[in-house]
């Protein structure tokens, strides 16, 4: 099946004309996803519940595990989902995922070691039950009295999981308890950190709200922590996006918009959520925090970015400090990652209607500081692909180091059987 670029801007170095095909030559994986860019300049790829290792040129890396591939299935559990991989600073990975068995199911975070072998210091032989570690007692989650526990399977949302410069680990669970997200620290060695809410867990206390799921976490250079997602307003009038802070100890951090929380919606601008974020720092000090997902307009996504303050105040310099919305393709955009690059940003994730789509493919922007695009990268500041044929799904998206977008997803064909695929684009 032959692909149609829109534009002449994916990398030829990679792979066969800037497309990597699954299922690759060795151990079958067909579908990759999550996506982690390394220093090495190499990437770390999920596929079908294993990990592999590309070189720069898009070859796998035969080095790497047993004939390049380290198994992630875990003996007695059936993964259904992996969220995230985190790359510790000893050389190991943190995978955050959903199991299920025949009379359980729920999140988890497992630790490998660099050789794939699970360490076994690690919550119960290398796994960490996320359930098991929040307990509900008369209908309340244990540390927030009056407040109730909805019933849930824990089989859909996201955890999305960082490490600390100590060890600790830091991740958000969704749908463990409707209709909040937990912010969750653990030691290095998997337990409950109690230095944490004095719990070891929090949920974001959003104004007016009736449901809200975070999305992604990242960490401050002072040791704050940042949360995104989106929300919806009772009777689901307004949904919108938020970002959180909380300070070391799990606390709202009231030095950011006054409450600890920024919430971006506007009935007139439609549906909003935000996916992902990223913090440019310069000598500790928060110089931008960019927010990124997309908002519904007239039956279709367009991206949406915001750029925020330190102190939680929109930026005025980006887009006069207001949403900025992409409709650089009449089918849709969502953005789903962002990234700071020579102080530029990098926005990336799907074309096309939201889900697996006939319309769909990858896209990327890059926009200078005042949120205008780039128009040194593809003479117009974006560039798109996708498939003639089938439905395209995105899985992830990263930056490389040296600032060129990767996509990774899978195709699928009503006709003959459909593949997975990463394309990357040049910087």
């Amino acid at each position: 099946m032959k692909q149609q670029i829109q534009s002449s801007h994916l990398d030829p170095s990679f792979g066969e004309s800037g497309l990597v095909v699954f299922p690759l030559p060795g151990p079958p994986r067909y579908s990759p996803g999550v996506l982690v860019t390394l220093s090495s300049g190499q990437l770390l790829v999920v596929a079908d519940f294993s990990l592999t290792r590309l070189n720069v040129d898009g070859t796998p890396d035969r080095s790497f595990g047993a004939d390049g591939v380290i198994d992630m299935n875990l003996e007695g559990l059936t993964l259904n989902q992996v969220e995230g991989v985190c790359l510790l600073a000893d050389g190991g990975w943190l995978i955050s995922a959903f199991f299920y068995t025949d009379c359980n199911s729920g999140p988890i975070v497992f630790r490998l070691r660099a050789d794939g072998t699970l360490e076994e210091a690690f919550g119960e032989n290398g796994i960490v039950f996320l359930r098991n570690l929040v307990s509900v007692e008369g209908g309340s989650v244990t540390g927030l009295p009056g407040r109730k526990a909805p019933q849930t399977n824990a089989q859909a949302g996201g955890v999305s999981v960082i490490e600390q410069p100590d060890g600790k680990i830091v991740l958000i669970v969704s749908d463990l308890f409707n209709p909040q997200s937990l912010v969750m620290r653990l030691t290095a060695t998997g337990a409950l950190d109690t230095g944490f809410n004095g719990s070891g867990w929090v949920i974001i206390e959003l104004p007016d709200h009736e449901w809200y799921e975070a999305k992604a976490v990242a960490l401050q250079a002072n040791g704050h922590i940042l949360v995104c997602g989106t929300y919806v307003t009772p009777g689901g009038m307004v949904q919108g996006g938020f970002v959180a802070r909380l300070d070391q100890q799990g606390r709202a951090d009231h030095t950011f918009n006054n409450t600890g929380i920024v919430l971006v919606a506007d009935r007139d601008m439609g549906f909003a959520i935000l996916q992902s974020f990223a913090v440019l720092e310069r000598d500790s000090e928060v110089v931008m925090i960019m927010a990124v997902g997309d908002v519904t307009m007239n039956g279709f996504p367009k991206g949406m970015a915001i750029a925020l303050n330190g102190s939680g105040s929109f930026n005025l310099v980006f887009n006069d400090g207001k949403p900025l919305i992409s409709d650089m393709l009449t089918e849709g955009v969502s953005w789903t990652h962002c990234a700071f690059h020579d102080e530029k940003i990098i926005v990336a994730g799907k074309s096309g209607p939201w889900g697996v789509t006939a319309d769909g493919g990858g896209v990327t922007a890059r926009l200078l500081a005042d949120g205008s695009l780039d128009m040194t990268f593809n003479e117009k500041g974006w560039a798109a692909f996708k498939f003639d044929e089938g439905l395209t799904e995105l899985r992830g998206a990263t930056v490389t180091e040296d600032g060129k977008t990767v996509l990774s997803g899978s195709l699928h064909h009503w006709e003959h059987p459909g593949f997975g695929w990463m394309a990357r684009f040049l910087a």
